[in-house]
């Protein structure tokens, strides 16, 4: 029998914790809430370029909201929320029914999106071979209500070999819980960028201080 959960707010299930977030919006690294979503610098979270499909999707091509215009990634305030499903890659429609869904069982939040990629079936949606993969591809994401960020990050010309290595529906379920793990995740990268500018930071009081004593001696 279904039932109603109740939804936490950002403040009780926060992406990115009080005094993490206050560090790097002090650092203009980090937006303020507005919406249930913010904006953080994409160089705290991403040090590589991402070598697979699943990873290109999430880059914003918005104007940075963040100082001096770090590039910078829009991600959901709160870690299960509509917003989330939105993130991970589906449209606005299949993500409110997801988001409907979920309030009203006791299904853990990505099994709901699992369920729904690997739950729809598509007549005549075999592997396909090299000439029809996008059509293939991109009408089953359509059907699926995938957004188009996370569509055409898979269908990246530069992936056509990469990608015909598995189905679909695999490329669909590895992107999903792999931006959904990041996004979990978010808020021990953050730990540990706040960690290491503190030690830059203390690095650097050190050498001032030590210059400025040396000076401070020279003098007659």
């Amino acid at each position: 029998m279904s039932t109603t959960r109740t939804v936490p707010s950002p403040v009780e299930n926060p992406t990115i914790s009080e005094d993490i977030a206050l560090f790097f919006e002090n650092a203009g690294l980090l937006t303020r809430i507005e919406g249930n979503k913010r904006w953080v610098a994409q160089a705290l979270i991403l040090s590589t370029p991402a070598p697979r499909p699943q990873l290109a999707a999430g880059a914003s091509s918005h104007i940075s909201p963040l100082r001096h215009g770090v590039s910078a990634l829009e991600i959901p305030a709160t870690l299960n929320s509509l917003e989330t499903f939105s993130f991970i890659g589906f449209d606005n429609e299949t993500a409110a029914a997801l988001w409907d869904e979920y309030k009203n069982n006791y299904i853990s939040f990505i099994n709901i999106a699992t369920y729904h990629v690997v739950g729809a079936h598509v007549p005549g949606m075999e592997i396909p071979g090299r000439e029809s993969s996008e059509v293939h591809y991109r009408r089953r994401m359509e059907i699926l209500g995938i957004n188009n960020e996370l569509c055409e990050a898979i269908l990246d010309p530069a992936f056509i070999d990469f990608r015909e290595t598995q189905s679909c529906t695999y490329w669909l379920l590895e992107s999903i819980t792999t931006k959904y793990e990041a996004l979990k995740a978010m808020n021990g990268t953050l730990a540990a960028a706040m960690t290491r500018f503190e030690r830059q930071r203390a690095k650097l009081t050190s050498i001032r201080e030590t210059t400025t004593s040396a000076r401070s001696t020279r003098l007659p």
